[in-house]
């Protein structure tokens, strides 16, 4: 396996591990501004390693709008599984 498909899954996973850890309460509250600027990280660099699957990528958060139109943990840490999916494509 690619070494740089390792460290990127890598990464993937403990992304989202820890948003799963968050606290219950935690999870319900719009994402600051470092999380949602490492998920927009972590979609460019998928797509830069497997253009084919950009366009099936979630849609990177809008840093800028995030006070009017805020993005909770819960939303990112349901994106998991979707982006996990489309890994294997990269092979």
């Amino acid at each position: 396996m690619d070494p740089h498909f390792q460290v990127l899954r890598l990464r993937t996973q403990v992304y989202f591990s820890t948003l799963r850890e968050l606290p219950e309460q935690q999870k319900q509250e719009p994402v600051d501004i470092v999380t949602a600027s490492n998920f927009n990280h972590l979609v460019d660099d998928l797509s830069s390693f497997a253009p084919s699957i950009e366009l099936a990528l979630p849609a990177k958060i809008d840093i800028e709008s995030l006070k009017q139109e805020p993005v909770s943990y819960r939303v990112l840490e349901e994106l998991e599984h979707e982006i996990l999916e489309l890994m294997p494509e990269m092979r």
